[in-house]
């Protein structure tokens, strides 16, 4: 199949400044099968200035699977061509491909660091039928090993390597937790995900603010107190926008609980 110049130059001037995205053969055999030549992997940033209290960054903002795709829909949409885009839900390792294509790098806190918005980024890709040129950035240097991550995190989960099982994010979401995993847990001051060794990261206090317009602020309001009174209908309506919200109250209600515990 011959490269399709025109529509790579065509892409290249729909996409804005403010999402770096790179351009490989489509590695992954089943969508190749389907006719997928070639994959667009893009990093999506969601820095914003201030703390989101109770709730990780990336929660705190509407909900990020909704905004890929809306950013890649008023991308590729105008130009007629047939194209499935993903986040997060994907067949890719989102992380390991950006690194590929240059447009960061996987610091040890085991997050994609980039140039502009340092960690507070998210990943997407977009598959084409079209076959398209190569487009790779230069391989960036970021992660300096100060170790800054590693020390901030109280639950040691990046003391050797990145260990999920210790990591507050992964905890905060988990269905049942051992009594191990409840101490652990109880080490955070979030009900839900974890930004500690994020802003330790050096690289991320010089990290620009998003200019996407849906991550520029935290928008979600929701106390410890509504938390433990809402209903599963009433919150499941209210708060369908935010990318947490699939879980449910249920664990949401336990973590708080728990913090509560740890104060007593």
């Amino acid at each position: 199949m011959k490269m399709n110049l025109t529509l790579a130059q065509q892409i290249e001037e729909r996409f804005p400044p403010y999402i770096s995205y790179g351009v490989m053969a489509n590695p992954n055999q089943k969508y190749r099968k389907q006719g997928y030549r070639t994959l667009i992997v893009a990093v999506f940033p969601y820095s914003y200035p201030g703390d989101a209290r109770l709730f990780s960054r990336y929660c705190s903002v509407y909900d990020y699977h909704t905004v890929v795709k809306e950013e890649f829909d008023r991308i590729f949409a105008p130009l007629g061509i047939e194209y499935r885009s993903f986040s997060d839900i994907s067949p890719f390792k989102e992380k390991v491909l950006a690194e590929e294509l240059g447009l960061g790098q996987i610091g040890k806190h085991n997050l994609l660091l980039t140039e502009r918005y340092g960690s507070f980024v998210f990943v997407g890709e977009v598959l084409l039928k079209e076959e398209l040129p190569p487009k790779k950035h230069p391989a960036v240097s970021l992660c300096t090993g100060c170790g800054a991550c590693q020390r901030a995190c109280p639950t040691n989960g990046l003391t050797d390597g990145f260990c999920r099982e210790r990591c507050l994010s992964y905890l905060s979401q988990k269905k049942e937790l051992s009594d191990a995993e409840i101490a652990l847990f109880q080490k955070s001051e979030k009900v839900w995900g974890c930004d500690i060794c994020q802003l330790a990261c050096p690289v991320n206090a010089r990290a620009n603010v998003t200019e996407i317009e849906k991550f520029q602020k935290p928008v979600l309001q929701l106390s410890e107190e509504e938390i433990l009174g809402i209903s599963e209908d009433e919150f499941r309506e209210k708060y369908r926008d935010f990318a947490f919200a699939y879980k449910g109250t249920e664990i949401l209600k336990r973590n708080v609980r728990l913090l509560h515990e740890k104060q007593i």
